[in-house]
């Protein structure tokens, strides 16, 4: 079994801060839901004939729709992280904390559209 590696959230200021960190808690929570249920599948994933109809449910159909919907979690709350900065100073002071988090395309990407 594999060791999870975690990092302390960084410092949300502002009045949607605990907003923010408790959103990012739950996107969390739910990632490690969704790899929970595909370290316990009963099937070996590497037998196709027996697999083909059980793995392209579990993961194409659940596992990776479940990803996209945490991607736009993700985003809308960089969104609105950068929504309550009451200046740009604030929104600045933001970027860092999202640039650890953006390490996966799409929500890099988030923080890359939000910076320009």
């Amino acid at each position: 079994m594999r060791s999870v590696v975690t990092h302390a959230l960084p410092d949300f200021g502002g009045s949607r801060g605990p907003e923010v960190s408790s959103s990012l808690l739950s996107i969390q929570a739910s990632f490690e839901k969704s790899i929970a249920a595909l370290r316990t599948l009963t099937y070996d994933i590497l037998d196709v004939k027996a697999t083909a109809t059980l793995w392209h449910n579990d993961y194409n159909t659940t596992f990776k729709s479940g990803m996209k919907d945490l991607e736009v979690m993700f985003q809308n709350v960089i969104t609105n992280a950068f929504e309550g900065a009451a200046t740009t100073n604030a929104g600045v002071g933001l970027l860092p904390c999202y640039l650890l988090c953006g390490t996966y395309l799409l929500c890099g990407k988030g923080v890359e559209l939000l910076e320009s």
